[in-house]
């Protein structure tokens, strides 16, 4: 059974043993994904066989207030609030929902367009633009939501050693089955 909160110190380095026992019964695929500390979207699609679409479900101008408590780190007033899936092109299938809290304050126009347009991920924006960057796992859980059972990870993105991404994901286990994609 998945335990329900952990914390990524418990999890992490020399820790590793905790995250495995926690999560044996997970896919081996996606315990892979969840300490993946580079772009996902790319091993999904080698995973899935089939390019990915970003789906939005919205996004809106926040206010420091309105981030999540643990990523006011800077000082910005303004952050972009974004929920998307990405999801299989050919199968319809929805590997991740994520929700991300982005400091605009800390990009430039071309970047603050591509991340309006979220016509792609935002590991794919980082990438583009090369962006110096490193990611700092911040908390695993699993999560029920209607019947499903997501494993979740929350993690910032540091551009410029300045936090300026926070990434929460949801993967629905069942999507990572052996040979649920594959069939």
């Amino acid at each position: 059974m998945l335990s329900s909160k952990k914390t990524i110190d418990s999890l992490l380095g020399f820790e590793c043993k905790d995250f495995v026992s926690s999560y044996s019964s997970a896919p081996a695929f996606l315990r892979a994904l969840l300490v993946a500390d580079g772009t996902v979207t790319k091993l999904i699609e080698a995973y899935a066989l089939e390019p990915l679409q970003v789906l939005l479900h919205g996004q809106q101008p926040v206010s420091n207030q309105e981030t999540p408590q643990n990523f006011r780190l800077n000082l910005s007033n303004f952050y972009l609030h974004r929920k998307i899936s990405l999801v299989g092109s050919r199968s319809s299938t929805v590997y991740l929902h994520a929700e991300s809290w982005i400091d605009l304050n800390l990009f430039d126009e071309k970047i603050h367009q591509d991340f309006l347009h979220a016509k792609i991920g935002i590991g794919e924006i980082v990438q583009k633009f090369q962006l110096p960057t490193y990611r700092k796992i911040q908390d695993f859980c699993s999560e029920e939501n209607e019947g499903q059972t997501f494993l979740v990870r929350t993690y910032v993105i540091h551009v410029n050693q300045h936090p300026a991404i926070q990434i929460t994901e949801k993967f629905p286990i069942n999507v990572y089955e052996l040979n649920a994609c594959n069939e």
